[in-house]
């Protein structure tokens, strides 16, 4: 898996560390959050990168390392 998408869901999971629900509901709200963060993310190397690529996805697509 790649590097940022290894830290992204690291990020998901420490931001419901203090939950105290059970652990299938913490996982749902991770996978949330973690997906939160991708779209985020995804949405911020596009508008930054823009101007450089023709078809700004394919650049999304370089910075997670995904063929």
């Amino acid at each position: 898996m790649n590097e940022r998408i290894q830290e992204l869901y690291q990020e998901a999971e420490k931001s419901v560390a203090f939950l105290s629900n059970s652990k299938e509901s913490k996982q749902l709200i991770i996978r949330e959050k973690f997906a939160e963060l991708i779209v985020r993310e995804c949405a911020a190397v596009a508008n930054i990168n823009s101007h450089q690529w023709q078809v700004p996805g394919d650049f999304v697509l370089k910075h997670f390392a995904v063929e």
